[in-house]
């Protein structure tokens, strides 16, 4: 939400040309599509509460959840970032940091990539992710890096 409204105040005052940058088309298309995602993060938000509340709520749908909002707040981030031009990378605004900050949620040890095959096996019913290290077909053992630690 930040994101929104430090770019919103932001166009509001900048002024380009006489006007301020609020008044240009995309940059308007900007500010609708974030504050239209914001929106429907929060709604989802509110719906996962309310779901939980009542008992409903299992891994696959908080995978779904995770991963749309972060990917939404991603998206945001740099939209934002892109509204405010060359300001948007100073930390006098702090879109960057949230940038950062929201990088880190969506990839930290594969998180995004994780939350994706939880939701794909909860819709095929076929699990496309193991626990197991992957083997050599043609002689059942484990891959190079783990003959490597063996013999050490």
């Amino acid at each position: 939400m930040d994101c929104y409204e430090t770019a919103l105040a932001y166009t509001k005052e900048r002024e380009q040309f006489g006007s301020p940058i609020a008044s240009y088309q995309l940059v308007q298309a900007k500010l609708v599509e974030m504050v239209n995602e914001v929106s429907l993060s929060t709604l989802l938000a509110i719906h996962m509460g309310r779901l939980k509340d009542e008992g409903d709520l299992d891994p696959a749908k908080v995978s779904m959840f995770k991963m749309n909002n972060v990917g939404k707040a991603r998206a945001t981030a740099a939209l934002a970032r892109d509204v405010l031009g060359g300001n948007g990378i100073l930390l006098d605004y702090r879109v960057m940091e949230h940038m950062a900050d929201i990088e880190g949620t969506y990839s930290y040890e594969g998180t995004n990539d994780v939350n994706t095959l939880i939701v794909g096996q909860a819709i095929t019913g076929h699990r496309a992710f193991s626990y197991r290290p992957p083997t050599n077909r043609e002689n059942g053992r484990a891959g190079v890096s783990e003959q490597r630690s063996e013999g050490s």
